[in-house]
């Protein structure tokens, strides 16, 4: 992970969190700075214009839209799903509620307004129950042309997680 996103994530680790999120924060630092810059590739990659102004959606707020807001400090960084109370949006921005689980059904899409340059999906599509398919054709619709979609799921069959689990442990490496 580089310096930027270790920095980045101390300065969240020092905001008012209990001990629990703050150790949620040092479990997923890697996953963090790998999304992290996962979507800074992506800004970089859009014409000059629109990396001045880029728009971000963030599905499932979080940390990750703390960091993002941070770390590219040009981005208007919208949220859609459940809200959290640790990412609200901040003026200008905002959350917008919605079930991906209601993806299937076009008629329940709610209407996003202007449309987005990078999709952020974080740890997100493995909890929902319904088609991946469903949830990406809906998702797409929200990008501009030449936008992203950047997902993010954790490797739960990774070698030392198969150790932890037949050890009777926790997988993820959570108590």
């Amino acid at each position: 992970m580089d310096g930027e996103a270790t920095r980045l994530l101390a300065s969240l680790a020092e905001r008012d969190m209990d001990a629990q999120q703050r150790e949620y924060l040092r479990l997923h630092r890697r996953r963090y700075g790998l999304l992290l810059a996962g979507v800074r590739t992506r800004v970089d990659r859009l014409p000059g214009d629109r990396r001045q102004r880029v728009r971000l959606l963030d599905i499932g707020p979080g940390p990750q839209t703390e960091l993002m807001r941070a770390a590219i400090t040009s981005a208007h960084v919208d949220s859609l799903g459940f809200a959290n109370p640790q990412a609200p949006p901040r003026e200008g921005e905002r959350h917008i509620p919605f079930d991906l689980n209601l993806a299937p059904d076009p008629e329940r899409w709610p209407d996003v307004g202007d449309t987005y340059d990078v999709v952020v999906m974080g740890e997100v599509i493995e909890h929902l129950t319904t088609s991946p398919v469903a949830v990406l054709e809906c998702i797409a619709r929200w990008l501009r042309p030449g936008g992203w979609i950047v997902v993010q799921t954790p490797n739960l069959l990774a070698l030392h997680k198969r150790v932890r689990m037949l050890l009777g442990q926790n997988p993820l490496g959570a108590a």
